[in-house]
């Protein structure tokens, strides 16, 4: 398998781990990488799975960190993060929230004295812990990224955050839970605080920094960083409410094509298995029949599952796969004539959306319908399409994802809290102010939610390939109300 393949591959685990927006992800992960993405690889950050946050050690395998700075993304270090400019849409990107023209808010002036790891009267340290290498290299790439690009953007047009420019601290946790969780520790007292962390293996660096004051913003995936009090996603994970807020979205599918009964297809993986709950019992609260099919996390023919979805009287199709298996499943659909005229909605899962599932999936694509609470590019807003424009400088060369959404997000959201907390911050004083965020759009790249309650509202867009393009199928532009 390619280094691209391997990628892909995690995004079953993630899709299995958060709402609507990561729906489509999956599967090809070998029993090493299984192993080392939900339980950490057994390993104690040692050795080859060595965290690469800090200082650099004098010790044989110490870990090293990269620092990236300024607009024109200039690194340093061992770990190579992602440089470039980003931008946005200038707004605060939330409901209500401080502009980005307000530069800080009303204590700009009182920048000097502040004490905080991280923090001096120039320059605020973000850490961001990705999986960069180790079983599934460059997975976090994107994210990280995205939050490099935002945080230039804030340097190269605003000077920063009352005069202090932003920068990342960047650690790799290879894909490892103790890394994760010792890259958070090496991290805690340099930085600030965290931004646009992007790894499946999160739950180790919650278990050091959940229930302090330090701020999180980041994509979130397992349970333990979902319900940090100090955490805020701009894709919230709400444990308790065993839904992935998609009733509205079912509904509307319903009525619109006459749908009866969902297929819902999971990997074999016990935190898929979980999340595919909020899926049944969405679907469900629409008026829908459902039934579940799982593969093996090794899968590659999905010949046998399609003639079972056919058989079980299924008229729509939602996955958990990962980008290759859901263009495999869509190549396997085709092939099947009987049932490409029973199938009203192939939803292969939100996070189908992109170039990657219309170069593997070819004319098999076409006809996909999924469901949304992100904006893409094609016909997106400003704020998306200041997004693309100035994340393609930041990844030249590298699809915008929904990884790259999250991370430009999540950096937006924590420098919402910067600038309410003013020119002497701490970071109790933005924990709290991301506690009084309960609405957040990004300008409008996002469904309204509520980072502070971890929930967010049923809105939703459907979107779908009509010749080989992604084309908006409801409502023209934006976001249907649920």
């Amino acid at each position: 398998m390619g280094r691209a393949s391997r990628r892909y591959a995690l995004l079953a685990l993630v899709a299995a781990l958060v709402l609507v927006a990561t729906a489509g992800c999956g599967a090809r992960l070998d029993k090493a990488q299984t192993r080392a993405a939900i339980g950490g690889g057994g390993g104690g950050g040692g050795g080859a799975a060595q965290s690469t946050a800090g200082a650099t050690d004098s010790g044989a395998g110490g870990p090293t960190a990269t620092v990236a700075t300024g607009a024109q993304g200039s690194t340093s270090g061992a770990t190579g993060g992602s440089g470039g400019s980003g931008g946005s849409s200038g707004s605060g990107g939330g409901t209500g929230g401080p502009s980005a023209a307000q530069s800080g808010g009303s204590g700009c002036s009182a920048v000097a004295g502040t004490k905080a790891p991280g923090l001096s009267d120039t320059e605020i340290k973000f850490g961001n812990i990705s999986t960069i290498t180790g079983p599934v290299p460059d997975f976090g790439q994107t994210g990280r990224a995205g939050a490099k690009a935002y945080f230039d953007y804030i340097n190269a047009t605003q000077g920063g955050v009352c005069g202090r420019k932003l920068s990342l601290v960047t650690a790799d946790d290879r894909l490892d839970t103790a890394t994760n969780r010792a890259a958070a520790q090496q991290l805690m007292g340099q930085v600030f605080g965290f931004a646009g962390n992007t790894t499946v293996v999160d739950n180790g660096s919650a278990s050091v920094l959940g229930g302090t004051d330090i701020p999180v913003c980041a994509l979130t995936i397992g349970d333990a960083s979902a319900t940090m009090s100090n955490g805020f996603s701009p894709n919230p994970v709400n444990v308790a409410s065993h839904s992935n807020g998609t009733v509205a979205m079912w509904r509307y599918l319903k009525s619109t094509y006459h749908i009866t009964k969902v297929a819902v297809m999971t990997p074999a993986q016990n935190d898929a298995r979980e999340r595919s709950i909020g899926y049944i019992n969405d679907a469900q609260a629409a008026g829908l029949q459902t039934m579940t099919l799982e593969a093996p996390i090794t899968e590659t023919n999905y010949t046998g599952y399609v003639s079972k979805m056919q058989s079980g009287g299924a008229d729509a199709l939602i996955t958990t796969l990962e980008v290759n298996g859901m263009a495999k499943l869509a190549r396997a659909v085709q092939a099947n004539p009987t049932f490409v005229k029973q199938l009203k909605v192939p939803f292969y899962g939100a996070q189908a959306y992109g170039q990657q599932f219309l170069k593997l999936a070819g004319d098999a694509a076409n006809g996909t319908i999924i469901g949304i609470n992100y904006d893409i590019i094609e016909g997106g807003t400003a704020a998306t399409q200041t997004f693309a424009q100035w994340y393609a400088r930041s990844a030249p060369g590298r699809d915008a994802d929904f990884f790259a959404l999250m991370g430009w997000t999540a950096a937006e959201l924590c420098v919402q809290g910067l600038k309410a907390a003013g020119g002497a911050p701490t970071r109790a004083k933005v924990t709290n102010a991301l506690k009084g965020i309960h609405h957040y759009t990004a300008g409008g790249i996002l469904t309204d939610r509520d980072p502070a309650n971890k929930t967010t509202s049923q809105a939703f867009a459907v979107v779908g390939v009509k010749n080989g393009k992604w084309v908006h199928l409801y409502p023209a532009s934006g976001f249907a109300n649920g």
